[in-house]
This record gives C-alpha cells, structure tokens and sequence, in this order.
C-alpha cells in the first residue's frame, strides 16, 4: 500500500499537487478505511486552500484512527484558521485525552477564535497562560484574547494585552502587533499614537502591490498574518488616523494609496460612509 504514499507524497513534497491529488485518490479509493491516505489527501487540499474538501478528509481520518495522536496534533495546528470546526473537534480530543501542550492548546484558541466562540477563546488562551507566560504560544494566545476582546466590545482591555506585548517584545512582536493596536484600537482615542506606531511598521516594509490579488474578505485579511497584505491595512488605519486629526488631503491620499494596494480595501472606500471628515459628494477611491 504504501507505494500509493509514497508516490502522492513525492508528487506533494514537489508542490505538483495536481499529480498529488490523483494518486492519493486512488489509494483511498482502493483503500477507503486507511487512515494515512485520509491524512495525505487533506494535506493536499489545505496546501490548494480547499479546506471545506481538507476537513472532509480530515474528519474520515478521525472515524478510522480516533484516538492517533499525531493525526488529532496534526489536524488541529493544520485547521485552526481553515476549518476551525473540524481543528476544535480535534482539539477536544486531545483534551480529553490530556495531552495537550501550551502549543496545540494555543492551536485549539486559534480555532475558537476563528469560529467566532469568542468566550471560549480567551478562556483557553488563559489555559495556555497558565502553563507558560512567554514564549510564541504564549504571546500568539494573547494576541488571540486581544482579537477575542475586541470583537466582544471590551476595547479597553484589548488595546491593554496589545501596549504588554509591544512593550514587552518590542523585537519580536512589533511588526507583527504594531498595525492592529494602531488601527483598531488607537486609531480614534489617540491618532497621533497611531500614526507614530504606523509610521514605524511602514518604514520597515517593502512597497508591494496586491491589487491583483483576490481576497476572501476584508474582516477575515484585516486578522491575517500575512506580510504581503499588512501595508495595506497598516496604510488603511494611517488614513483614518489623519482623517481624525483634520488632516484630509494626507488622510486621503492615505485611504487611496491602500486602496490602490487592495482590491477589497478599495472596495470598502467606495462602500464606507466618510461624511464626518469630507463633503458627502466627495469620492474617496474610484475602484475601475
């Protein structure tokens, strides 16, 4: 069988993953009840973005192996973000099965967050808390409570996780934290602040245009990690920082530099009501 494995994975390890695909399919159509092949498959559709079909597989893996702990691992850190319901399935497994690390509780937090249980988020960010207070799974578990917060309304004690880890890790988390205090916390209760932590991000990144690429939705790229789309965003948030500060025309010039670099932020200039800073009849980003 494991010819039809090591194929796939060959074809994977070299991103043909068209080739891929086709192999492992036939192993788990030839094999439905072997669990690696489930496993390989879904790797391949989460490495082609298709994590509705990745957490078909996935969940198939699980009915065949329940309690492999290196498959409930893998899915979980693999899905947080992509299929969130199946990586907390997952998740819930190995707690059960108390296994679980301050990585993969953060993992499990990730997943939470990503499908909207807000409170149950921050509540296992705190588990993972409890077994370390630093490290990148610490710190990543309090970026999710400050994502948590924020979405819940307590601004105030969002905005307080995100100023701890920009002092506290002022090389390791500035460029990663700096846009999201700025911009969705900082933004209206102190532009000044906002554009000085802007202005930092900015001067440390490359220009890059993302005009031409298709993004899922503003809401989902706003929490991404992505380097090559947090200009946009950090440019979106210097706009309306200026914008506060009655400084139009830099504010502006702002909101259409980020619109030129992001299709969908250029659609949400277009869609936004700007009339408290600029006559209603004034176009903020002309998107063609």
């Amino acid at each position: 069988m494991n010819i039809y494995i090591n194929e796939s994975l060959l074809h994977y390890r070299n991103k043909k993953l068209e080739s891929a695909l086709s192999s492992i399919n036939y192993a788990v159509d030839k094999f439905p009840n072997w669990a690696d092949a489930q496993y390989l498959k879904a790797l391949i559709h989460a490495e082609k973005d298709e994590y509705e079909k990745a957490g078909d597989a996935f969940q198939r893996a699980m009915e065949i192996s329940p309690k492999s702990e290196r498959l409930l691992e893998n899915i979980l850190c693999t899905m947080d973000r992509g299929n969130p319901q199946v990586a907390i399935e997952a998740g819930e497994r190995l707690r059960k099965m108390d296994v679980a690390d301050d990585h993969l509780l953060f993992h499990l937090a990730s997943a939470y967050e990503a499908n909207g249980d807000y409170d149950n988020a921050i509540e296992t960010a705190d588990d993972v808390l409890e077994i370390s207070r630093e490290g990148f799974s610490a710190n990543a578990s309090k970026m999710v409570q400050a994502r948590s917060l924020f979405e819940l309304e307590e601004r105030a004690a969002s905005t307080e996780i995100c100023k701890e880890l920009i002092d506290n890790h002022p090389n390791t988390t500035h460029e990663i934290f700096a846009h999201f205090i700025a911009g969705r916390n900082l933004y209206r209760s102190h532009p000044e602040k906002a554009i000085d932590h802007l202005d930092e991000y900015l001067n440390n990144q490359p220009e890059l245009d993302d005009s031409n690429r298709s993004l899922r939705s503003l809401r989902l790229k706003n929490q991404s990690n992505s380097s090559s789309e947090k200009p946009a965003f950090a440019r979106l948030y210097k706009g309306i920082a200026k914008l506060e500060l009655g400084n139009t025309s830099e504010g502006l010039d702002d909101l259409r530099h980020a619109g030129e670099q992001n299709t969908d932020i250029a659609e949400y200039l277009q869609k936004e009501d700007f009339s408290e800073y600029v006559d209603s009849d004034q176009v903020i980003f002309n998107h063609k």
